[in-house]
């Protein structure tokens, strides 16, 4: 969502905004075309029980999530803020997998004019060792 150094609270505004605006104007593709993935590679980091093919990007409908910043954060469905080291293919849930390092310590960024965790902005203090998710 943020695309600078310059103004994040800004452009996490701004984001969701286009996306509450702009929703209605996507069309929903097959299910079966989404996600794709590019720009293979072989020199991520792996798990026990991962393997390759190694990928860099994974595109989904509305964004791309790659392992090069400014694209590479993202929230699981159960909170955990994930930073993206690598995609692979776990052989134990049979599925792509993100590789990355969840987010363990987070301070709120500013208090005014409304605490920054109201727009889920923090600043992180530190990062777990690797672990995977299920890409979904």
């Amino acid at each position: 969502m943020v695309r600078g150094y310059n103004k994040p609270a800004e452009q996490i505004c701004n984001r969701l905004g286009e996306c509450f605006l702009l929703d209605n104007y996507f069309e929903t593709p097959r299910q079966s075309s989404l996600p794709k993935v590019s720009h293979i590679h072989c020199d991520g980091a792996l798990l026990s029980n991962c393997c390759g093919p190694q990928y860099k990007m994974h595109m989904f409908q509305h964004f791309q999530l790659g392992i090069i910043k400014p694209d590479n954060c993202c929230g699981s469905q159960n909170g955990d803020i994930i930073m993206v080291h690598n995609f692979a293919y776990s052989e134990s849930l049979k599925t792509e997998v993100i590789i990355g390092k969840k987010i363990v310590l987070q301070e709120y960024y500013n208090s005014v004019p409304c605490n920054s965790s109201s727009l889920g902005i923090y600043v992180f203090q530190h990062l777990s060792t690797f672990k995977m998710w299920p890409v979904t």
